[in-house]
């Protein structure tokens, strides 16, 4: 297949390419649906341009990686010295208050709007976008997994319908991104733009712990067209989202107790978070300049 096939594509083609492989929510189970899993011509033809401007969005950026690196290390850092230990709630908790509050941003406030990417192919750098006080459900979520990894914490990107609140309805495609964690080896969810903890309440479909008529429904076949993968590999992650559902989970309670504990370390913080944020701000002004 020639370069000049799929380097002019533009995202817009490739998403539309990547659409059209959808099954069932409902018949994920059955053989005959392996063979609709990506595999076609025009399928490997969206993939290899999102490959070709990765490359390209890639050495563009190559500049900035060390300071948006140093960035993810002072907010770890940070999330470590006043959150509650080791809890990955806390930690989740106080970095949507740091999003909030414009510690990571060269405005000092962070709007969230569906706006135009500045970095529109590597999501390995959606996070950057944060550090212009703008950005939506994708910004937000691969700056928690980036600032996760340093943690050395579960604390995955990954589709979701906000639109099905029926795991046997139909799911056409994500529309909407959400971070994964790992708490007491059961997986929750924290939905950074909405500001919503959730909990797996049946199989792939989601409650909010604080509002209860807002749900969301995990998309795997979404996950496997863009991020790749086996189909065997996620039906024993759909396994590991069901698994909760017949043990002990963490209630309500417990979450407002981490919660109250995290704002309350937060409020005492007032020196270390002024540190955070001179410090922060010039590894922000370098990212601004070198792009």
């Amino acid at each position: 297949m020639y370069l000049d096939t799929y380097k002019n594509l533009t995202l817009y083609d490739i998403y539309t390419l990547l659409k059209t492989f959808w099954v069932s929510p409902a018949s994920w189970n059955q053989d005959e649906n392996v063979q609709k899993l990506p595999n076609s011509k025009a399928l490997k033809i969206a993939q290899l341009s999102y490959q070709y401007h990765l490359g390209v969005e890639k050495e563009k950026c190559q500049k900035v990686l060390p300071y948006y690196n140093e960035l993810l290390d002072l907010t770890a850092l940070l999330l470590k010295d006043i959150g509650l230990d080791g809890n990955p709630i806390s930690y989740s908790y106080l970095l949507q208050k740091l999003i909030d509050g414009g510690y990571l941003s060269n405005t000092k406030k962070f709007y969230r709007t569906a706006n135009k990417d500045l970095f529109a192919y590597d999501s390995e750098l959606f996070g950057l976008q944060v550090t212009y006080g703008m950005g939506c459900c994708r910004h937000l979520s691969f700056l928690h997994q980036d600032i996760f990894k340093k943690l050395g914490l579960e604390g995955e990107a990954f589709y979701c319908s906000t639109d099905v609140l029926d795991p046997k309805e139909q799911v056409i495609k994500g529309n909407h991104f959400a971070n994964l964690i790992r708490y007491h080896d059961t997986y929750y969810v924290h939905d950074l733009t909405n500001r919503l903890f959730f909990y797996f309440e049946n199989g792939l479909l989601m409650d909010s712990y604080e509002k209860t008529d807002i749900h969301l429904c995990y998309v795997p076949m979404t996950q496997l067209q863009i991020k790749g993968g086996t189909f065997e590999n996620l039906l024993l992650q759909i396994r590991d989202f069901s698994n909760p559902t017949h043990q002990r989970q963490m209630n309500k309670k417990e979450l407002m107790e981490i919660m109250a504990y995290s704002d309350h370390q937060m409020k005492k913080s007032t020196s270390l978070l002024e540190d955070y944020k001179e410090e922060a701000k010039t590894y922000i002004k370098q990212i601004h300049t070198h792009i």
